[in-house]
């Protein structure tokens, strides 16, 4: 599990360095320290490498169908967490685009049809 996180994290350095190494220097040099410290447990620990652990395990864990629907659902979990940690409003555009994507989400696991009914069952014979 850790050697994909690594690859993911490495890709991803290997990509941002070059093309945002220069501001990035810059705006690190005006933040303050407790900011930066911030920054690099929200950004390094809990976005990349956590999220990246977490993903791994739901695609091992959960049907292949829904594992790979999760990172498609990541703005309404974000849009939820900011609400209930920073007290963020979301705007009306916001709760639109959530709502249009965990129905989106809810139709790809076909628990609901193209009309929001729920899918009939069908009769299997064993």
């Amino acid at each position: 599990m850790i050697e994909g996180t690594l690859a993911v994290a490495s890709g991803s350095a290997l990509i941002a360095l070059p093309l945002l190494g220069p501001y990035a220097i810059e705006a690190m040099g005006a933040a303050s320290q407790s900011t930066l410290a911030l920054q690099i447990v929200m950004q390094g620990i809990v976005g990349g490498l956590i999220s990246v652990v977490a993903l791994i395990g739901a695609v091992r864990t959960l049907p292949a169908q829904v594992a790979a629907q999760l990172p498609v659902f990541t703005p309404v979990v974000a849009l939820g967490l900011a609400y209930i940690a920073f007290g963020t409003i979301p705007s009306t555009a916001e709760i639109l685009g959530a709502l249009i994507i965990a129905t989106g989400f809810v139709m790809s696991l076909g628990v609901l049809n193209a009309r929001g009914l729920p899918r009939p069952r069908i009769a299997t014979r064993h």
